[in-house]
Protein backbone atom coordinates (compact mmCIF):
# COMPACT_ATOMS: atom_id res chain seq x y z
CA UNK A 1 0.00 0.00 0.00
CA UNK A 2 1.35 3.38 -0.97
CA UNK A 3 1.80 5.89 1.80
CA UNK A 4 2.14 8.88 -0.51
CA UNK A 5 -0.79 11.32 -0.30
CA UNK A 6 -2.96 11.64 -3.36
CA UNK A 7 -2.06 14.83 -5.22
CA UNK A 8 -4.89 17.32 -5.57
CA UNK A 9 -5.43 19.73 -8.36
CA UNK A 10 -5.39 23.39 -7.56
CA UNK A 11 -8.27 25.01 -9.40
CA UNK A 12 -8.38 28.76 -9.54
CA UNK A 13 -11.87 30.14 -9.05
CA UNK A 14 -13.43 33.56 -9.39
CA UNK A 15 -16.56 32.78 -7.36
CA UNK A 16 -17.06 35.10 -4.43
CA UNK A 17 -19.79 34.62 -1.83
CA UNK A 18 -20.90 37.76 -0.02
CA UNK A 19 -23.91 39.56 1.34
CA UNK A 20 -23.09 43.13 0.34
CA UNK A 21 -25.22 43.21 -2.82
CA UNK A 22 -27.48 46.29 -2.39
CA UNK A 23 -30.16 44.69 -4.59
CA UNK A 24 -30.74 41.79 -2.15
CA UNK A 25 -32.63 41.81 1.15
CA UNK A 26 -32.83 39.31 3.96
CA UNK A 27 -36.09 40.80 5.23
CA UNK A 28 -38.44 40.04 2.35
CA UNK A 29 -41.10 38.88 4.81
CA UNK A 30 -41.73 42.51 5.77
CA UNK A 31 -43.56 42.82 2.45
CA UNK A 32 -46.54 41.02 4.03
CA UNK A 33 -46.64 43.06 7.23
CA UNK A 34 -46.01 46.24 5.27
CA UNK A 35 -49.07 45.58 3.10
CA UNK A 36 -51.18 44.83 6.20
CA UNK A 37 -50.04 48.06 7.86
CA UNK A 38 -50.95 50.06 4.76
CA UNK A 39 -54.37 48.44 4.36
CA UNK A 40 -55.34 48.98 8.00
CA UNK A 41 -53.84 52.50 8.00
CA UNK A 42 -51.87 51.68 11.14
CA UNK A 43 -49.51 54.66 10.90
CA UNK A 44 -52.32 57.15 10.41
CA UNK A 45 -54.46 55.67 13.20
CA UNK A 46 -51.66 55.78 15.78
CA UNK A 47 -50.63 59.29 14.73
CA UNK A 48 -54.18 60.59 15.06
CA UNK A 49 -54.67 58.97 18.48
CA UNK A 50 -51.39 60.31 19.86
CA UNK A 51 -52.05 63.84 18.60
CA UNK A 52 -55.51 63.80 20.18
CA UNK A 53 -53.88 63.17 23.55
CA UNK A 54 -51.21 65.78 22.94
CA UNK A 55 -49.51 67.08 19.81
CA UNK A 56 -46.42 65.01 19.14
CA UNK A 57 -43.37 67.18 18.54
CA UNK A 58 -42.02 66.35 15.10
CA UNK A 59 -39.26 67.77 12.97
CA UNK A 60 -40.12 69.01 9.51
CA UNK A 61 -38.66 65.92 7.81
CA UNK A 62 -38.74 63.60 10.81
CA UNK A 63 -40.93 60.64 11.69
CA UNK A 64 -44.34 61.08 13.23
CA UNK A 65 -45.54 58.99 16.18
CA UNK A 66 -47.16 56.32 14.00
CA UNK A 67 -44.09 55.87 11.82
CA UNK A 68 -41.87 55.57 14.89
CA UNK A 69 -44.04 52.85 16.47
CA UNK A 70 -44.31 50.86 13.23
CA UNK A 71 -40.58 51.12 12.53
CA UNK A 72 -39.81 49.77 16.01
CA UNK A 73 -42.28 46.93 15.42
CA UNK A 74 -40.60 46.05 12.12
CA UNK A 75 -37.24 45.96 13.91
CA UNK A 76 -38.63 43.47 16.43
CA UNK A 77 -40.09 41.34 13.62
CA UNK A 78 -36.64 40.88 12.04
CA UNK A 79 -35.13 39.79 15.35
CA UNK A 80 -34.11 43.09 16.94
CA UNK A 81 -34.36 43.54 20.69
CA UNK A 82 -32.55 46.85 21.18
CA UNK A 83 -32.66 50.29 19.60
CA UNK A 84 -29.22 49.72 18.08
CA UNK A 85 -30.76 47.02 15.87
CA UNK A 86 -32.56 49.75 13.93
CA UNK A 87 -29.32 49.95 11.99
CA UNK A 88 -30.15 46.57 10.44
CA UNK A 89 -33.14 48.12 8.70
CA UNK A 90 -31.30 51.33 7.87
CA UNK A 91 -28.64 49.30 6.08
CA UNK A 92 -31.19 47.27 4.12
CA UNK A 93 -31.59 49.44 1.03
CA UNK A 94 -33.32 46.82 -1.09
CA UNK A 95 -35.95 46.13 1.57
CA UNK A 96 -36.85 49.80 2.07
CA UNK A 97 -39.62 49.78 -0.52
CA UNK A 98 -41.13 46.63 1.05
CA UNK A 99 -41.40 48.01 4.57
CA UNK A 100 -44.24 50.10 5.91
CA UNK A 101 -41.70 52.73 7.00
CA UNK A 102 -38.95 52.97 4.42
CA UNK A 103 -36.72 55.38 6.36
CA UNK A 104 -36.00 53.74 9.70
CA UNK A 105 -34.69 56.20 12.31
CA UNK A 106 -31.20 56.10 13.75
CA UNK A 107 -31.00 54.52 17.21
CA UNK A 108 -30.13 57.86 18.83
CA UNK A 109 -33.03 59.57 17.05
CA UNK A 110 -35.48 56.87 18.11
CA UNK A 111 -34.31 57.23 21.71
CA UNK A 112 -34.90 60.98 21.66
CA UNK A 113 -38.36 60.57 20.12
CA UNK A 114 -39.42 57.92 22.64
CA UNK A 115 -38.50 60.24 25.51
CA UNK A 116 -41.06 62.75 24.19
CA UNK A 117 -43.97 60.38 24.78
CA UNK A 118 -46.14 61.32 27.73
CA UNK A 119 -48.18 58.81 29.74
CA UNK A 120 -51.34 59.95 27.97
CA UNK A 121 -49.76 59.50 24.55
CA UNK A 122 -48.55 56.02 25.49
CA UNK A 123 -52.07 55.05 26.51
CA UNK A 124 -53.35 56.50 23.25
CA UNK A 125 -51.09 54.09 21.34
CA UNK A 126 -52.60 51.15 23.24
CA UNK A 127 -56.13 52.42 22.51
CA UNK A 128 -55.24 52.81 18.83
CA UNK A 129 -54.02 49.22 18.66
CA UNK A 130 -57.35 48.04 20.11
CA UNK A 131 -59.21 49.98 17.43
CA UNK A 132 -56.95 48.50 14.73
CA UNK A 133 -57.73 45.04 16.06
CA UNK A 134 -61.44 45.80 15.79
CA UNK A 135 -60.95 47.06 12.27
CA UNK A 136 -59.18 43.86 11.26
CA UNK A 137 -61.90 41.70 12.84
CA UNK A 138 -64.69 43.65 11.16
CA UNK A 139 -63.11 43.21 7.73
CA UNK A 140 -62.86 39.47 8.32
CA UNK A 141 -66.21 39.19 10.15
CA UNK A 142 -64.56 38.02 13.37
CA UNK A 143 -66.07 40.61 15.71
CA UNK A 144 -68.78 38.80 17.69
CA UNK A 145 -69.58 40.34 21.07
CA UNK A 146 -71.37 37.24 22.38
CA UNK A 147 -68.45 34.86 21.80
CA UNK A 148 -66.64 33.48 24.88
CA UNK A 149 -63.37 35.03 26.00
CA UNK A 150 -60.39 32.98 27.15
CA UNK A 151 -57.54 34.94 28.72
CA UNK A 152 -54.07 33.44 28.95
CA UNK A 153 -52.00 35.06 31.72
CA UNK A 154 -48.30 34.46 31.98
CA UNK A 155 -45.37 36.25 33.57
CA UNK A 156 -41.68 35.91 32.83
CA UNK A 157 -38.66 37.51 34.44
CA UNK A 158 -36.95 40.33 32.54
CA UNK A 159 -33.56 40.28 34.24
CA UNK A 160 -31.70 43.52 35.00
CA UNK A 161 -28.46 44.27 36.82
CA UNK A 162 -28.81 47.81 38.13
CA UNK A 163 -29.62 48.19 41.81
CA UNK A 164 -31.60 51.40 41.30
CA UNK A 165 -34.02 50.05 38.69
CA UNK A 166 -37.55 50.92 39.76
CA UNK A 167 -39.71 47.88 40.59
CA UNK A 168 -36.72 45.55 40.15
CA UNK A 169 -36.76 42.79 42.74
CA UNK A 170 -35.35 39.31 43.37
CA UNK A 171 -37.42 36.28 42.41
CA UNK A 172 -37.33 32.81 44.01
CA UNK A 173 -34.23 31.95 41.95
CA UNK A 174 -32.29 34.92 43.31
CA UNK A 175 -32.32 36.80 40.00
CA UNK A 176 -33.05 40.53 39.95
CA UNK A 177 -35.53 41.89 37.43
CA UNK A 178 -39.09 42.79 36.52
CA UNK A 179 -42.01 40.45 36.07
CA UNK A 180 -43.18 41.00 32.49
CA UNK A 181 -46.87 40.08 32.40
CA UNK A 182 -48.73 39.32 29.20
CA UNK A 183 -52.49 38.76 29.00
CA UNK A 184 -53.52 37.22 25.69
CA UNK A 185 -57.00 36.81 24.24
CA UNK A 186 -56.79 33.22 23.07
CA UNK A 187 -59.69 33.15 20.59
CA UNK A 188 -58.45 36.23 18.75
CA UNK A 189 -54.70 35.66 19.20
CA UNK A 190 -54.24 39.15 20.60
CA UNK A 191 -52.25 40.59 23.48
CA UNK A 192 -54.61 42.68 25.58
CA UNK A 193 -52.30 43.83 28.37
CA UNK A 194 -48.53 43.97 28.79
CA UNK A 195 -47.22 45.31 32.08
CA UNK A 196 -44.22 45.28 34.40
CA UNK A 197 -44.65 44.15 38.01
CA UNK A 198 -42.28 43.45 40.85
CA UNK A 199 -40.51 40.13 40.50
CA UNK A 200 -41.72 37.48 42.90
CA UNK A 201 -45.47 37.81 42.30
CA UNK A 202 -46.79 34.21 42.05
CA UNK A 203 -48.34 33.17 38.75
CA UNK A 204 -51.59 32.27 40.49
CA UNK A 205 -51.89 35.81 41.85
CA UNK A 206 -51.58 37.62 38.51
CA UNK A 207 -55.35 37.78 37.93
CA UNK A 208 -55.78 39.46 41.31
CA UNK A 209 -53.35 42.33 40.64
CA UNK A 210 -55.52 45.49 40.33
CA UNK A 211 -53.49 46.97 37.48
CA UNK A 212 -53.78 43.78 35.45
CA UNK A 213 -57.50 43.38 36.14
CA UNK A 214 -58.37 46.97 35.28
CA UNK A 215 -56.23 46.88 32.14
CA UNK A 216 -57.94 43.74 30.91
CA UNK A 217 -61.41 45.12 31.60
CA UNK A 218 -60.67 48.35 29.72
CA UNK A 219 -59.31 46.52 26.69
CA UNK A 220 -62.18 44.04 26.63
CA UNK A 221 -64.68 46.90 26.63
CA UNK A 222 -62.81 48.49 23.75
CA UNK A 223 -62.72 45.34 21.69
CA UNK A 224 -65.97 43.59 22.56
CA UNK A 225 -68.23 46.65 23.01
CA UNK A 226 -70.73 44.45 24.78
CA UNK A 227 -72.83 45.18 27.87
CA UNK A 228 -72.91 41.47 28.64
CA UNK A 229 -69.39 41.71 30.00
CA UNK A 230 -70.60 43.93 32.85
CA UNK A 231 -73.23 41.37 33.74
CA UNK A 232 -70.75 38.54 34.23
CA UNK A 233 -70.05 37.47 30.66
CA UNK A 234 -68.22 34.25 29.91
CA UNK A 235 -64.60 35.16 30.63
CA UNK A 236 -62.26 32.26 31.39
CA UNK A 237 -58.81 32.92 32.80
CA UNK A 238 -55.88 30.55 32.36
CA UNK A 239 -52.75 31.16 34.41
CA UNK A 240 -49.55 29.35 33.83
CA UNK A 241 -47.34 27.61 33.31
CA UNK A 242 -46.26 27.27 36.93
CA UNK A 243 -44.30 24.63 38.82
CA UNK A 244 -47.50 22.72 39.45
CA UNK A 245 -48.82 23.09 35.89
CA UNK A 246 -51.37 25.51 34.50
CA UNK A 247 -54.43 26.69 36.37
CA UNK A 248 -57.79 27.75 34.96
CA UNK A 249 -60.81 29.52 36.38
CA UNK A 250 -63.63 31.94 35.60
CA UNK A 251 -63.23 35.65 36.14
Amino acid sequence: MSTHPTPRRTISTHIKIGHDDPTLTGHAGLLLTGELVRRLEVVETIEEAVNRARQFKQRRRGLNAGELMVSLAETVMVGGDHLVHLDQLRGDQAGAELRAVAAAPAPTTASQLLKRFTLGQSRAVVAAMAELGNRFDREHELLTASAPVTLDMDGTLSEVYGRQKELANFNHEGRRGFLSVLVTWDERRRILVADLLKAGVPQLELARVPRVRSGVRVELRRTRRSRRLRGGGSVEVRRGPTRGGSCAGRW
